[in-house]
């Protein structure tokens, strides 16, 4: 059971969903664990889909900002392709 419990757990499975698992697992017939499975690890797959969505975006952007720092010259202002927010540039502005 602490090696289904701890394997879950390496899955992502929410410490909350362990426990009703390892009740079906107790007292339950492979059935009813396949459905309690199959249920929670799509729920898992969901939200590591979500997670891979935004982490590409902030790849993204961080290889954009790299790009633009490795093309800079030495003397220019500013990192090519990358503009600063209003905010930055009002409080930046001499």
């Amino acid at each position: 059971m602490l090696r289904l419990a701890g394997g879950l757990r390496q899955l992502g499975v929410p410490l909350a969903e362990v426990a009703p698992i390892l009740e079906v697992v107790h007292d339950g017939v492979c059935g009813d664990i396949r459905g309690r499975l199959t249920k929670t690890l799509t729920s898992v797959l969901v939200e590591v889909d979500a997670q891979m969505d935004v982490l590409r975006g902030v790849r993204e952007h961080v290889a954009s900002i790299l790009g633009g720092l490795r093309t800079m010259k030495p003397t220019d202002a500013t990192v090519p392709g990358v503009e600063a927010c209003p905010c930055v540039e009002m409080v930046a502005a001499p």
